[in-house]
């Protein structure tokens, strides 16, 4: 679907979508976790997500979780659209570096008053997942050791940020433009007009 228009099949556009997720993948692994990491959160596949970043095993959990989405009723063009979207908008977010430094330093305030602070560091432990498993001392390592990661966005940061939006903006015009959804739409109601005569 790389010329933008769609015939209306079912899976087309996802296809697409796996399409322009592998096509970004092959440019960066990285890239692809980025892009990926936060559909393991919004669908619920965190569990089956691989971590060392193998892009065959995480776009091959996406199709099937997209899939199980599409069989409850949501239209494969909403769907697909909105995580394309919400993958632009992802990497938006990371380019905004000073939105982003402010996030950053938020949450470094916010670590430094629970490692001062017993009631505060007893509820971020309480609050964060696994947290539970790792004694006081363990927790405290690991938020002083977190805190230390939470710098401000780096010149060479803020420019990869960029790449990533001009690498999924090109993606998304090649694999999915706004007119592959509206020809896909069309086509659909085509077909179904076809069949009801």
């Amino acid at each position: 679907m790389s010329t933008g228009y769609a015939e209306g099949r079912d899976g087309e556009l996802v296809e697409a979508l796996i399409a322009a997720l592998a096509e970004g993948g092959d440019v960066s692994r990285e890239w692809l976790y980025n892009a990926t990491a936060p559909l393991a959160l919004a669908f619920y596949f965190g569990e089956e997500f691989d971590r060392n970043h193998d892009p065959a095993l995480n776009l091959s959990v996406l199709r099937r979780r997209l899939g199980e989405v599409l069989r409850v009723g949501v239209t494969e063009d909403f769907l697909v659209k909105a995580v394309r979207n919400g993958i632009t908008e992802f990497f938006e977010r990371f380019a905004d570096t000073a939105e982003a430094d402010k996030n950053r330093q938020e949450i470094r305030d916010k670590i430094d008053r629970a490692l001062t602070d017993p009631a505060q560091f007893q509820d971020l432990k309480a609050y964060m997942p696994g947290a539970s498993l790792l004694s006081d001392e363990e927790f405290r390592e690991r938020l002083g050791s977190l805190a230390n990661k939470i710098s401000p966005t780096s010149a060479d940061e803020a420019v990869g940020h960029w790449r990533n939006i001009e690498l999924w903006t090109g993606l998304t015009e090649k694999h999915l433009p706004d007119k592959a959804f509206d020809s896909w739409s069309s086509q659909r109601v085509r077909k179904s007009r076809r069949q009801t005569n």
